[in-house]
């Protein structure tokens, strides 16, 4: 007898809309804190990184190349963890000082002194400390369900690609192809 195990779905929950970057950080084009002689030499806003994207410090320059190997604080942003700078070029200056204002305000990076909130860099998501962390925890839980649900429903859909739709399914909201892996046989000492 075969017996089907049903995976509880996500419990939909109301989740009020978090606010969004005026920059997304992760889209920057970005340089190393060791390898800053390659910047371009257009005006920009620039961001200090570290590994996890939290910004430690964000400011202008008319020329990102010339501003960042002179400043004076990349002792301080190597101190803080920052392992990177990213940058958004923009040659007016006025809407640089904007978009400087507005990346502040969200981030809070505690290397700019005079807004100096936080030991620590932190997001204004619009969201209270047991919010972020109860959203994170439902998101981790609704991420495993899924992937849970999305093994399920794996060998089916191959299937469905051999026999039914000649290697891939073109469905409305997109396209799966089957891909087949080669499997390789190491040797004892590789592996």
């Amino acid at each position: 007898m075969i017996r089907s195990e049903r995976i509880p779905s996500a419990e939909p929950t109301l989740l009020k809309p978090l606010r969004r970057p005026p920059v997304e950080v992760g889209a920057l084009a970005r340089r190393p804190l060791d390898h800053l002689t390659n910047l371009p030499a257009t005006g920009g806003v620039y961001l200090a990184l570290d590994d996890a994207n939290r910004v430690w410090y964000v400011g202008i320059a008319d020329s990102l190349r010339t501003r960042l190997q002179v400043h004076d604080r990349l002792s301080d942003f190597e101190a803080s963890g920052a392992k990177s700078i990213g940058w958004k070029p923009e040659e007016n200056r006025a809407v640089r000082q904007v978009i400087e204002k507005e990346l502040i305000e969200f981030f809070h990076p505690p290397l700019n002194k005079q807004h100096n909130f936080n030991s620590l860099p932190e997001v204004d998501l619009g969201l209270t400390p047991d919010e972020e962390v109860e959203r994170f925890l439902r998101l981790r839980i609704r991420l495993k369900l899924i992937e849970m649900e999305l093994e399920l429903l794996k060998p089916n859909i191959v299937t469905r690609c051999e026999q039914e739709y000649s290697q891939k399914i073109v469905h409305r909201l997109g396209t799966i192809r089957r891909q087949s892996y080669k499997r390789w046989q190491f040797s004892a000492e590789v592996e």
